[in-house]
């Protein structure tokens, strides 16, 4: 019997590509996403329904153990959420086709080997250690890689948001994007300099190539926030370019460290883009109940905020 993951393989071998056709210089824009709810799928579709001149794509992270995890029988957290998740991935490779690319810890690792010498992050919430969890760059690469190989389409020259599947915005997606698109190397939140590495949990993540070459003084890195990232085709290549030589460090730390050692330029997405009161990295300040009736007010109110993170 086949297990869902193969169900999901064969079901996209056997979907038309839905993408329509865009103009050879159209960004590709990049929504991360691992168990989506059914409240993020329709997110995706107001997403995708409104950036037709762009390519976009679902990047899914999926876990190689699943089918021996969950054919043992066992019933614990760790099997419950990756059960949810391979449930959630055969639908959205259903409403999506195409659209939809996989990738695990395997995929990163085969694709960058000098992976191997950094440490896994135990993700207690459900029982899984995990390079995926905080390398998102990798990720990356790996889906860009993944949508040249399906689709024949370079992606040298095009400019490429990420998004996180947990973040919402009360106007209209592409009138964001288009606002800030092509307007520097790297458009995120919250960059800054300055930050000890002797403070930062991630500070044992991170490979010795990364540590010896961009951290100052051995000792200082730059970070931002990654839920909303936009980056230029150049730098993008310099961040592939770093991977394969084995730079490999916590995302947010990651980019904005070489974005400051390369001196590529820098932007950050307006205040007035922002709500800054539920735009946060503690799921625990609100509850998902005050975040959708928040998520509610502002887009009745006609005021385009970006929130995090929804979770409901």
């Amino acid at each position: 019997m086949l297990n869902i993951f193969a169900c999901i393989l064969l079901t996209i071998g056997t979907v038309q590509a839905d993408n329509p056709e865009q103009p050879q210089g159209a960004d590709i824009l990049i929504i991360r996403t691992f168990s989506p709810s059914d409240n993020a799928i329709r997110r995706f579709e107001r997403i995708i329904d409104s950036n037709t001149d762009r390519y976009v794509i679902l990047s899914v992270n999926v876990h190689e153990s699943s089918a021996a995890m969950l054919e043992s029988g066992a019933m614990n957290k760790t099997t419950l959420a990756l059960a949810n998740a391979e449930e959630a991935n055969l639908k959205i490779s259903k409403i999506f086709g195409n659209r939809v690319f996989f990738y695990s810890d395997e995929d990163m690792l085969r694709e960058f080997p000098t992976l191997a010498s950094v440490p896994k992050f135990h993700m207690g919430g459900i029982g899984l250690d995990s390079h995926a969890y905080f390398l998102h760059e990798e990720a990356i690469s790996l889906a860009l890689k993944q949508f040249e190989e399906r689709t024949k389409i370079s992606t040298r020259n095009k400019g490429v948001w990420v998004l996180e599947d947990d973040v919402e915005y009360t106007g209209d997606w592409k009138a964001l994007f288009d606002k800030y698109s092509r307007g520097a190397d790297l458009i995120s939140t919250k960059f800054g300099d300055g930050y000890d590495i002797k403070d930062e949990i991630w500070k044992d993540y991170m490979s010795d190539y990364f540590r010896s070459s961009f951290i100052s003084d051995g000792r200082f890195v730059s970070k931002h926030q990654e839920h909303v990232v936009y980056y230029s085709p150049k730098f993008r290549a310099a961040i592939d370019l770093e991977l394969h030589k084995g730079a490999h460090a916590q995302s947010e730390m990651f980019t904005a460290t070489l974005c400051r050692h390369i001196q590529c330029t820098q932007k950050g997405i307006d205040y007035d883009d922002i709500d800054s009161e539920f735009y946060i990295n503690s799921k625990h300040k609100f509850t998902q109940e005050q975040m959708l009736a928040h998520a509610k007010e502002e887009f009745n109110a006609g005021h385009h905020v970006l929130l995090h993170p929804v979770k409901y």
